[in-house]
């Protein structure tokens, strides 16, 4: 097989751990294939087409690009591709997952706005969250998130929305929802909604950040990954 120039494969949703036990199986001694943790992904080199290959056909759902590509521009080229638009709604993350997004340029042809709904009375104006979902469930719940992707993408008018609320830490947790507990939603065509609960770990930074790249993830997955299914 024809050698290349070494390629850095770029992974989100699986562990350095098991990257790196996979490189250990495909390496020369004299040019291994290297894994390692760019929080919260992991990079892998290739020093060959052969470990390039094994490791794209190892983990094909993992894998979001190549090289210099970062995670939110490959959203955001999806997103394009697509022809979608997106809205966010932000508690605990303040306006990360925005962040993101509009770091990309060109994102402006997909990204319609959000709203950072800290407080529970911003959930329920901005946002139209009901106040018996807010008492019932708490703002940290299924319940919630959902009305908030489902409230801010009516806002917006957008294809697509994405919101979520957490215990970023490091206070505020209770034994029912302890610090890195986190809740995510997505609302996509038609209504169609889906959330999930997360039990992220570390500091604060790191909780804020693995539910911000869980928030985009899920669009990845859900709507631009070729082949999906255009709902959920």
């Amino acid at each position: 097989m024809s050698p290349v120039a070494a390629r850095k494969v770029r992974l989100y949703g699986v562990s350095v751990q098991e990257v790196a036990s996979f490189c250990k199986g495909i390496s020369r001694p004299e040019n291994p294939a290297i894994a390692w943790e760019a929080f919260p992904e992991v990079h892998v080199k290739c020093p060959d087409r052969a470990a390039l290959e094994a490791v794209l056909e190892r983990f094909p759902e993992a894998v979001y690009g190549l090289d210099d590509l970062t995670f939110e521009e490959a959203v955001v080229r999806g997103l394009l591709a697509g022809g979608w638009t997106l809205a966010t709604a932000e508690s605990c993350t303040g306006g990360l997952i925005a962040a993101m997004v509009t770091a990309v340029p060109g994102s402006s042809g997909t990204y319609l706005g959000g709203v950072v709904a800290y407080s529970n009375a911003v959930k329920a104006r901005w946002l139209e969250v009901p106040e018996d979902l807010l008492r019932d469930h708490g703002a940290v719940s299924g319940p919630v998130v959902e009305a908030m992707a489902s409230g801010v993408r009516r806002r917006m008018a957008a294809d697509l929305a994405v919101a979520v609320s957490g215990v970023a830490g490091p206070g505020g947790g209770t034994p029912e929802k302890p610090v890195g507990t986190v809740w995510v939603a997505w609302e996509g065509p038609g209504e169609v909604r889906e959330s999930r609960r997360l039990a992220l770990a570390g500091d604060r930074d790191h909780v804020r950040r693995a539910a911000a790249y869980e928030a985009l993830e899920g669009i990845r997955r859900r709507f631009l990954v070729p082949g999906a299914d255009r709902v959920l």
